[in-house]
């Protein structure tokens, strides 16, 4: 629902009409109303520190840069070095005549999505992904060789049964779970430019609502 403002009672429905509004409501309440003490706090903390006039003239980006650095650009070499692949789909179709070639096809397609990708798309897949835009985590060493994505495990593509609605429609999305660097993505047989375009539609959203299909 779309409301009159901060703290306003959320009543009237969101449409097509409003739904810029609807979503710049949102985003500035789920990063700003919802945490102003925290931000607050943060800020006297910051304060504490360093005296006000010495940050005035920083921009969000400078800011930025001084508490993370600006680490290295990503590139496609780096995901190669840094991506394995599970298959999740279900048993019967992992072992069916077709499954091992539709998760090779869907491997390629992945890697070609990516390879069309720019510095800063990956860069925000990188994101989306891992909540990490300074490096990629590296593959498990021979020693952890059977543990699956997380801390130290390198990054996980989930490949996971394209599921629909009774409409015919697609259920199943693309989500991450970044606390263990996991990316799931449906099966959709698609080539590697459309899965280029699913991804980066979902980039686009998730600019805009940072924890937008994130777990």
């Amino acid at each position: 629902s779309v409301g009159a403002g901060e703290g306003a009672k959320l009543s009237q429905p969101v449409t097509a009409e409003n739904a810029h509004a609807y979503v710049a409501q949102k985003a500035h309440y789920e990063m700003i109303a919802s945490v102003r003490d925290e931000l607050t706090a943060l800020r006297d903390g910051l304060y504490d520190v360093i005296s006000e006039e010495d940050v005035r003239s920083l921009t969000p980006d400078d800011l930025q840069l001084l508490l993370s650095g600006n680490g290295s650009a990503m590139c496609y070499a780096d995901f190669r070095k840094s991506v394995s692949f599970r298959d999740m789909r279900a048993e019967s179709v992992r072992q069916s005549e077709t499954g091992p070639a539709r998760l090779r096809a869907f491997q390629s397609s992945f890697w070609e999505a990516l390879a069309s990708m720019s510095e800063m798309e990956l860069l925000k897949l990188a994101e989306f992904w891992t909540a990490n835009v300074v490096a990629l985590p590296a593959k498990p060493t021979a020693g952890a060789a059977g543990q699956s994505g997380g801390i130290g495990g390198g990054m996980v593509v989930n490949l996971v049964d394209l599921e629909h609605n009774g409409k015919g429609g697609e259920v199943t999305m693309i989500t991450a779970r970044t606390c263990t660097n996991e990316l799931t993505v449906p099966d959709y047989g698609v080539s590697g430019r459309e899965l280029a375009q699913r991804l980066l539609r979902l980039l686009e959203a998730y600019e805009v609502l940072p924890q937008f299909d994130t777990i």
